[in-house]
């Protein structure tokens, strides 16, 4: 199993605060095989682009602290990586009600591995926000029980359509989604006060939604309207995605296990 998928290129405006929702909560497919082929054409694509040194503008602005190295390449081998870009939700682990939009970019290591940096919005001055880990079924059956607790079930955020590769190809996006559909995924926001110019607090444990009903439906609507998607039509596509009961230890704030850092977090606490 691997996890590539071509980068999206979108630059809409950020969208950092938490958004807060109540806390009551089949077409035909291209073969996999042609899927997969142009997966590799794009990421070679991809791959051959020369991106050059960083200009002073809306990459490195003048009086930043990094201003110095614009034009002046230096080798970028672990950015480069970052090749797959998914726009998701997430919520922090115990409150349902703090549901955030998550851009997601991610990068394979080896075949059932994959680490994603989480940012508020696509653009040049978005903000890293947090860091992600995705990894296989086989994997996560191998974790020790007390470790489970800290991953999330990816099943239903791919089933329902609400995980979503801007800009790919329906093809290689549904090639895409089925390889995460049975993945397992430890998230950890690191600027806990949205709003704030620099990052506050403790991290927090983020989790995915497991159910209908649980993400706010007019978060899912103001995405899909500004990306242009269908949440809607993405699930009646990927219903011929094969999905399995998310396994025992995943998803434990269900059963009330709340894993979370403690201390003082924005204007709050963690539990």
């Amino acid at each position: 199993m691997t996890f590539n998928a071509p980068l999206a290129v979108r630059a809409p405006p950020r969208f950092a605060t938490p958004h807060r929702a109540a806390a009551d909560p089949a077409r035909g497919r291209p073969r996999v095989a042609t899927a997969s082929l142009l997966l590799i054409a794009a990421l070679a694509a991809l791959s051959g682009c020369d991106l050059g040194a960083p200009k002073v503008g809306a990459t490195v602005p003048p009086d930043s602290l990094i201003a110095p190295v614009a034009g002046h390449p230096q080798p970028r081998a672990p950015v480069d990586a970052f090749v797959a870009h998914l726009d998701g939700f997430q919520f922090r682990n115990g409150d349902l009600g703090s549901q955030q939009r998550v851009q997601h970019y991610c990068a394979s290591l080896g075949d059932e591995v994959m680490q994603c940096a989480l940012f508020d919005g696509t653009g040049a001055q978005a903000r890293l926000t947090g860091v992600e880990y995705v990894i296989s079924e086989r994997l996560f059956a191998d974790l020790p029980d007390d470790e489970k607790a800290y991953w999330h079930s990816q099943v239903h955020q791919v089933k329902a359509g609400t995980l979503v590769a801007p800009g790919l190809p329906e093809e290689v996006e549904h090639a895409l989604a089925s390889r995460l559909v049975r993945t397992y995924a430890k998230a950890w926001r690191l600027w806990p006060d949205g709003d704030g110019p620099v990052p506050r607090g403790v991290p927090q444990l983020m989790m995915g939604f497991t159910g209908d009903g649980q993400l706010d439906p007019v978060l899912l609507s103001e995405r899909d309207r500004e990306i242009g998607v269908a949440s809607a039509e993405k699930k009646r596509q990927r219903a011929d995605i094969p999905a399995t009961r998310p396994a025992d230890g995943a998803d434990a704030w269900q059963q009330g296990r709340v894993a979370q850092v403690q201390g003082a977090v924005g204007s709050g606490g963690a539990r």
